[in-house]
């Protein structure tokens, strides 16, 4: 059995500030390579829940975390609650109550959901 290291949360709280500066870029249209701006529109701007497809983990039975905001305008709760109860175990689901999709003032909260989940897998 593998004992689970302390993962730092400061890692992730940089990398959800790097998504606001590409969320920035992205609304000031700054980017000017035609593949780079269409690349931030989608992982910015489209529904993830929508593009997430079960099939592709029907069969996976490697443990799976989700933390999701409530308020996530771009994967709305019901969508991604209907997905998940599809989900294959082991899974876990973190709802971040009030949360956005980028979670605006919680990303303590989400790099603290993240470091809990692997504290204990």
């Amino acid at each position: 059995m593998r004992v689970a290291q302390p993962v730092p949360a400061q890692p992730l709280v940089e990398a959800a500030e790097e998504v606001e500066v590409a969320r920035a870029a992205a609304q000031a249209d700054v980017v000017r390579e035609p593949l780079a701006r269409q690349f931030l529109r989608f992982l910015l701007a489209d529904n993830p829940v929508r593009a997430l497809k079960l099939n592709e983990l029907a069969g996976c039975t490697k443990p799976k975390l989700i933390v999701q905001g409530t308020n996530d305008e771009f994967g709305p709760m019901a969508q991604l609650n209907s997905w998940y109860a599809d989900l294959p175990e082991p899974k876990r689901l973190v709802r971040i109550e009030g949360a956005d999709h980028f979670f605006e003032g919680r990303r303590e909260e989400m790099a603290k959901a993240i470091v809990d989940y692997f504290s204990e897998v």
